[in-house]
């Protein structure tokens, strides 16, 4: 996939968080994710994206903890994080129908 080879790519890795925003967020596309994080391509402000859209509203409990997990403990991460499970996952999920109240 597409994707896959962003990982590999000295122009692209970095972006891959930004690229996954594209399609559809599932399994692959965490464990994906999880990756680029590990590797250290990605930048955690680079997942900030994932908190717009619903993006992340399909991944299974498991997998959004680990991700969370891992944008937090980026440098500047616990932000990215718990801007990503605001306003990504608990609206994408209705547990938060107006977190600005």
């Amino acid at each position: 996939m597409l994707f896959d080879e962003a990982m590999d790519s000295h122009t692209l890795a970095e972006w891959v968080p930004v690229l996954q925003t594209s399609a559809r967020l599932d399994a692959h596309g965490c464990d994906r994710l999880m990756r680029s994080l590990v590797r250290g391509n990605a930048a955690a402000g680079m997942c900030q994206y994932l908190a717009y859209g619903r993006i992340t509203s399909e991944l299974s409990d498991g997998d959004i903890t680990r991700l969370l997990r891992a944008i937090a403990d980026k440098h500047d991460g616990l932000l990215v994080a718990l801007d990503v499970l605001a306003h990504g996952r608990c609206r994408g999920r209705g547990f938060c129908e107006d977190v600005s109240a």
